[in-house]
C-alpha cells in the first residue's frame, strides 16, 4: 500500500511540472539557416511534406522540396494540422539525409493565416507577413552568427553586426520583427 501511494504521488509531480522549449532567438536561427522560404504544402505523408515555395527569402533552391515534419511534444506543439494547401514561412536546415527541416521547431515554422498574421506555439505573436519577411531579410543583410545555435556560452559563439551602428538602430526602430529578433543585442556583441 505504501508503495502505491509514493507512486501515485511521484506521478502527480511529474505530470504538474513545467518543462519548457530552449527557444532559439531569430537573430541565431536566421543567419545559421541554409534555407527560408514562403510557400505552400503541396502533398503530405505521415513523416515529411512537399513544399511548393512562391518565394526564397534566403537561398534558392527548387520550386517544390520535401521537408520533414518536426517532432511535437509537451512543449512544442503546432498551432494547426498539417494541411494541404497551408500557407507557411520556414526556417530550414538539411539534415544528414539531405532533407529539409524547420529548425528548432515551431519556431522555424511559422504559420500564415488569411489575413497574414502569423502563428506561432505558445509565444507573442509576430507582425503580419510583410513585416516579418522585411525583418528576416534585414537580419540576413545586418547580423552574422558564429556557434551552436544552443550554446549561451559566451567564449562559444559571436554575433557580428555586419552594418553601422546608425544603420542598425535605423533597422531596429523601423521594422519591429527586426526589434523582436535582436532585443537584447548592442551593437558591440
Amino acid at each position: 500500500m505504501k508503495s502505491i501511494l509514493i507512486t501515485f504521488i511521484l506521478v502527480l509531480n511529474f505530470n504538474t511540472l513545467k518543462f519548457d522549449k530552449n527557444t532559439v532567438s531569430y537573430s541565431r536561427l536566421i543567419p545559421l539557416s541554409e534555407l527560408i522560404v514562403e510557400g505552400n504544402i503541396k502533398s503530405l505523408s505521415d513523416s515529411s511534406f512537399e513544399f511548393l515555395v512562391t518565394d526564397f527569402i534566403k537561398g534558392n533552391e527548387k520550386m517544390v522540396i520535401k521537408v520533414k515534419k518536426w517532432r511535437e511534444w509537451q512543449c512544442d506543439m503546432r498551432h494547426a494540422k498539417y494541411e494541404l494547401g497551408q500557407r507557411l514561412i520556414l526556417i530550414l536546415t538539411r539534415n544528414e539525409d539531405g532533407i529539409y527541416e524547420a529548425m528548432n521547431g515551431s519556431t522555424g515554422e511559422l504559420i500564415i493565416n488569411k489575413d497574414e498574421s502569423i502563428e506561432r506555439y505558445s509565444y507573442r505573436a509576430l507582425p503580419k507577413l510583410p513585416i516579418t519577411k522585411e525583418g528576416i531579410k534585414m537580419i540576413i543583410t545586418a547580423i552574422n552568427f558564429e556557434g551552436d545555435m544552443y550554446t549561451y556560452s559566451e567564449e562559444k559563439y559571436k554575433f557580428t553586426i555586419l552594418v553601422s551602428k546608425s544603420e542598425f538602430e535605423r533597422l531596429r526602430n523601423n521594422n519591429e520583427f527586426f526589434y523582436l529578433a535582436t532585443r537584447g543585442l548592442s551593437f558591440g556583441d
